[in-house]
This record gives structure tokens, sequence and C-alpha cells, in this order.
């Protein structure tokens, strides 16, 4: 099977990339597991049989005078159990750097294997929202003590006026990086809220909306640029599967009207 992995690996050519092969390679971005677990879900159906790479960064020093082994080596395995827990497949790359930002290049960067490599990153918004413990309430169907022992909880979260590990400055300079590093983008609200059991059971939720907005360069003349289509796209993809499959979608376009001096 190795043997095999590397041969076909070694097949696949980045110069030969065609647009009709494209499909999207996903790179989550995960603080903590335990309080967002719908999106590492909903980012699992987005992917189409393509990559979906879930990387997570660890602020601490890699020392030369320290004696004590990588901390990422023994989170790896947790990591691992998490995947097959949540259901996903995806894969796992945890990184140790001297600052969040810091660490997101090196996984932007590294992430995959010769062609099999991200070509979106996701994060999630930056706001106020408190983060919840998908693991322990009662009616979450990711409920588990799997990862609680011995009265340490893996998977830390941050807690009610906890700080954030990253500064708003620096999460708006991680978003200009990744631009700058010509990876597709996508900033993820709200899916903490996301039940995916009460979309299938609901016969009142209906559609999915879809606003082609390119907010960096609003232009009325081609609503339909790149940036509109690659959100159509994901929406697609969504809609082939089979919980998502009975809603129907819906476009939006907002158009600007210039109003007569006299009003």
């Amino acid at each position: 099977m190795f043997h095999q992995v590397r041969k076909y690996l070694l097949m696949l050519d980045s110069r030969k990339d065609h647009v009709k092969f494209w499909r999207p390679q996903m790179l989550l971005l995960v603080s903590s597991p335990r309080s967002c677990c719908p999106l590492i879900h909903f980012v699992n159906d987005m992917k189409k049989g393509g990559l979906y790479v879930i990387g997570h960064v660890k602020v601490g020093e890699f020392a030369d005078n320290d004696s004590s082994n990588d901390p990422t080596i023994e989170e790896y395995t947790q990591w691992l159990s998490l995947v097959d827990h949540m259901k996903v497949k995806a894969f796992v790359e945890l990184t140790l750097s001297r600052s969040v930002r810091e660490g997101i290049q090196h996984l932007i960067r590294i992430a995959g294997m010769g062609a099999m490599k991200p070509n979106t990153t996701i994060l999630g918004f930056y706001d106020e929202e408190q983060s919840k413990d998908f693991f322990e309430y009662e009616d979450s169907p990711y409920k588990t003590n799997e990862f609680d022992g011995n009265g340490i909880k893996q998977f830390p979260y941050r807690k009610s006026g906890e700080s954030k590990s990253l500064g708003v400055v620096d999460y708006v300079r991680v978003i200009d990086d990744v631009l700058r590093m010509r990876k597709n983008l996508c900033l993820c609200r709200h899916f903490h809220r996301l039940d995916k059991q009460m979309i299938a059971r609901n016969n009142h939720i209906r559609y999915i909306d879809v606003w082609p907005v390119n907010i960096f360069e609003p232009k009325n003349e081609d609503p339909f640029d790149v940036v509109s289509q690659f959100m159509m796209q994901l929406a697609c993809i969504i809609n082939m599967l089979p919980v998502w499959k009975k809603l129907e979608l819906r476009v939006f376009l907002c158009e600007s009207e210039t109003l007569p001096e006299n009003r």
C-alpha cells in the first residue's frame, strides 16, 4: 500500500493542473476541536473527495537546551483519535511555533504532499462569541468522555473572560498572509449553532442561500466573478450530500442603485 501511494503521488504533477480536475482541498485551522465540532463536520462535507487537513498551532519554543520532547509528538495521537471520533476523512498537521501567525504560515506552506496540497484555507470568524464544549453538553451528537482523563481535559478551549491567543491585528494579518500565498480563503461564523440533525428532521428549512458578493472588489458589471463562482461551487458540493440534498439553492444578487438628485 505504501509503495502504491508513493507511486501515484509522484504521478500527480502540479504543473499539469487543469481546471476541469479542480476540487477544493481544505486546510481547516483549529484552535480547540471541542468548540468547533460542527465546523469540522461541515468542512468534511465540502471537500468533495479532495484533501482535508485539520491544522493546529501550538505556541511554544523548541529550545536547544530543553531536554523534553516536542509536545506535538505526544498530542498527535490525541488528534488522530479525534478524527476517528468525528468520523471525518481528514489528515492532521500540528506545528510548534513562537506565534499563532507564524505557525499558520508554516501549515499553509507544508501541509499535504506533492501535488496534493490544500488550495483553500478556512478560519473561524474573530468575534466575542462564547466557546462551547461539544464533548460535554447532553444534547450534543459529539458528546464523549474519551478525551477526559485523570482530571485533565485534552483540547482545552477558551473559557469566559480568558483572552484569545490571537489578537485582532494578527488575525487580519493572517488573512493577508493567506491571500498573499494565493490560497482561497473562507471565514466561518456561527457554526456552533449548526445542527445537521435538525436540518434532516425539520421540513421548514428549505433553502441554502448564496450571496455572491466579492467584498474585496465589488463590481455590478460582473457579479459572477471568480470569487462568486467559488462560493457557488462550494454551495453546489454541499447540496449534493444526503443531509443537504433536500434543500434548494437560492442565489441572491446585490444591486446598487443611484437615486436621482431631487429625491
